[in-house]
């Protein structure tokens, strides 16, 4: 449906462009012979009256075409939100994307009440990878789910049509940038990242990572302070040397 109004609007677009140069010729006809009239009436006035009601019809069907296209755009903000595009026809990125197929267009219906989280990690039914998807606007009708709530959510994976995807909700504080693997060490069957403050720099702090915020190119950390670092080098390093002095104080005691 999507793409369908879109495309209904494009040649919307292409009719006013049309019926608009064609409204110009008319109107310059007309003055042609308006001029040829007053001059001495060179013309007749049923060629003048011709000339003069060839523009109000010109007219008329311009209007219309502009009707037509703001009747469209307004279905589709109202089916579709940000994925609609300017009143001028002009098509967003995303969804130049999306008809690429360069990116994947999710519907998911929340559960309970309360405003769409800004990012979703979606699973694949017979995958382990968490799939980042972000937040477009709440879905059409069209695609609205009995289960709750359904809202639009962009992801840059190419996702099989039709697939029902298990997702969950990440709010917009919780998740920074994606943290590279060389970051991430395991322990305690647990992923895990080394935190250093700018402020004290021989000082490192060691934080648990979601186990679902994997993806294949890296890890979506939890929100840091802005003086604070993920140790992306040596980290495990790092761990070793933890794990030498726990030892050592467990010995001690």
């Amino acid at each position: 449906p999507l793409f369908a109004l879109r495309g209904q609007l494009h040649e919307a677009r292409a009719d006013i462009a049309r019926l608009a140069a064609q409204l110009a010729r008319a109107e310059a006809e007309r003055d042609r012979v308006q001029a040829l009239f007053n001059d001495d009436r060179n013309v007749s006035e049923r060629t003048l009256q011709t000339a003069r009601s060839q523009v109000e019809q010109d007219r008329a069907a311009l209007a219309a075409a502009r009707a037509r296209a703001d009747g469209l755009h307004a279905r589709l903000v109202q089916g579709w939100g940000p994925l609609a595009g300017s009143a001028s026809g002009e098509a967003p990125d995303e969804l130049e994307r999306l008809a690429d197929r360069r990116n994947s267009l999710v519907a998911v219906a929340l559960r309970g009440s309360g405003e769409a989280p800004p990012l979703m990690l979606l699973r694949l039914p017979d995958g382990n990878d968490a799939i980042e998807a972000r937040r477009i606007g709440p879905a059409p009708r069209s695609l609205a789910q009995a289960a709750g709530e359904t809202w639009l959510y962009k992801s840059e994976r190419v996702l099989p049509t039709g697939t029902r995807l298990a997702a969950r909700g990440v709010t917009g504080e919780t998740m920074l940038s994606l943290v590279p693997n060389s970051a991430v060490v395991w322990y305690a069957g647990l992923p895990w990242v080394y935190v250093r403050d700018d402020d004290e720099p021989e000082e490192f702090t060691r934080q648990a990572l979601p186990a679902e915020s994997q993806r294949p190119d890296g890890w979506l950390a939890p929100k840091l302070e802005d003086d604070a670092r993920v140790v992306t080098r040596g980290a495990q390093l790092l761990l070793s040397e933890e794990l030498k002095h726990t030892l050592a104080d467990e010995n001690d005691d």
